[in-house]
């Protein structure tokens, strides 16, 4: 019997495999409204989740967690990773079916929709293998009406905990592989 012993594994630049080589986050808490047609995707409003990052090496994974706060006055409302415009952590196509990283399903369920709010939570393992720039972001999709993002969707100037102002964040891990 053979007995193989080693105190660490490294790839050929000399990097230990499973170390954090970089970390972005970006949190927002900017409170939006915006109008929507029904099962469209939009982009995460503005640029304060969009994360631009360059891997070390081409081997690289990257491990993406966000965490978004919606608001809706609709029945639906979930969210999309995507890296280069492009959606990632999605299933496979089953039919004409939506395919999304996170939902919620029926979001009018209060008495009074309008005190709505949920934070939706996704991650994912990615391997983009490039050396070039990736730039990861979150795309929102609804079944219509009004989104609300970082608020619920009665935003009185009031101090009810359903007049709430939240947050939402992008956070990106290069591992190195």
């Amino acid at each position: 019997m053979s007995v193989i012993r080693a105190d660490k594994w490294q790839n050929t630049a000399g990097v230990s495999y499973g170390n954090v080589l970089q970390t972005q986050s970006r949190t927002a808490d900017i409170p939006y409204a915006i109008g929507v047609t029904t099962n469209t995707r939009y982009p995460y409003p503005g640029d304060e989740l969009l994360i631009r990052i360059t891997p070390f090496f081409k081997t690289s994974k990257f491990f993406i967690m966000a965490s978004i706060s919606i608001g809706n006055n609709s029945n639906d409302a979930g969210i999309l990773l995507t890296r280069n415009a492009m959606p990632i952590n999605i299933p496979d196509q089953q039919s004409s079916r939506l395919r999304l990283s996170a939902v919620y399903g029926h979001m009018n369920g209060a008495a009074n929709g309008d005190h709505t709010c949920h934070t939706l939570t996704t991650s994912f393992l990615d391997s983009p293998a490039t050396n070039g720039e990736i730039v990861y972001n979150v795309d929102l999709i609804t079944e219509g009406g009004g989104m609300y993002i970082n608020r619920s969707t009665n935003y009185a100037n009031a101090t009810q905990v359903y007049n709430l102002t939240l947050c939402s964040t992008l956070t990106v891990m290069e591992i190195a592989q």
